[in-house]
């Protein structure tokens, strides 16, 4: 109570959340939704309100995030040893996060799906303009998700956990044969 007998009001939005009333907490970002997708906005920026002529199943031109043309990375064994114990002991399989490094990038004009059904007629090294060999993993961004396929001689195969930020933490040396 304050001097003139009326109770304080204090809005529940300056109260922690273990005080607040409703038990809630106050969120960062807000939903703007369309009829088919949800984009994620923080509150903090102006919200663009969708437009009639934006489209329903994918995100729309001027999404802040979205990258044209998409980026490349090539992921090889970071080292000998690291080719030699995937040999010895998981040859099937592709190969570890932490077991490879980033050897090439670049940009394309192909969207990830657009690349993964033309690996079907044409190889990778003839899709991206450099040399590319069975066993890499190429990784492509769009800037809103990054797609991975590893590449087998009998064509590719799709990577969706394969956990490109540690393989970018990872430092690539050429071979030598002094390992």
């Amino acid at each position: 109570m304050n001097s003139d007998g009326k109770t304080d009001k204090i809005p529940v939005f300056d109260l922690p959340v273990s005080e607040n009333p409703f038990r809630i907490s106050i969120p960062i970002y807000t939903w703007r939704t369309s009829e088919y997708w949800t984009v994620l906005l923080c509150c903090r920026e102006k919200i663009p309100n969708l437009q009639k002529s934006d489209p329903k199943i994918y995100p729309p031109v001027w999404c802040p995030k979205r990258k044209w043309p998409c980026e490349y990375r090539i992921y090889a064994f970071k080292d000998v040893r690291s080719r030699c114990l995937h040999n010895l002991f998981s040859e099937n399989r592709p190969p570890d996060e932490y077991r490879c490094a980033v050897r090439q990038a670049g940009v394309i004009e192909l969207s990830p799906a657009d690349f993964f059904s033309m690996l079907e007629e044409r190889t990778a090294t003839q899709l991206l303009g450099v040399n590319v060999n069975p066993g890499e993993i190429v990784e492509m961004d769009d800037g809103l998700k990054s797609y991975c396929f590893y590449l087998e001689l009998s064509g590719a195969k799709y990577l969706p956990y394969w956990n490109t930020a540690k393989a970018r933490q990872n430092v690539y040396q050429m071979d030598s044969e002094q390992d």
